[in-house]
């Protein structure tokens, strides 16, 4: 994929990975993920500090694979 990327012209390229078990232990333990960040539609944001709201969103498209 990286190669591809590159290969291709790309000049900026951002990977994360996480799991929908991590992401839910986060909504349970907050104080233990501070430092967790999720990034959507080009802006990263400490998980724990968005609503829940959006955390179920984050989670349920984590889980789709999107």
């Amino acid at each position: 994929l990286v190669k591809g990327f590159v290969k291709l012209g790309g000049f900026f390229m951002q990977v994360d990975v996480v799991d929908t078990d991590t992401l839910k232990r986060a909504q349970e333990n907050p104080e233990e993920y501070k430092t967790l960040s999720v990034r959507i539609s080009g802006w990263n944001a400490r998980f724990v500090t968005l609503n829940r709201e959006w955390q179920n969103m984050i989670i349920e498209r984590t889980a789709q694979g999107v």
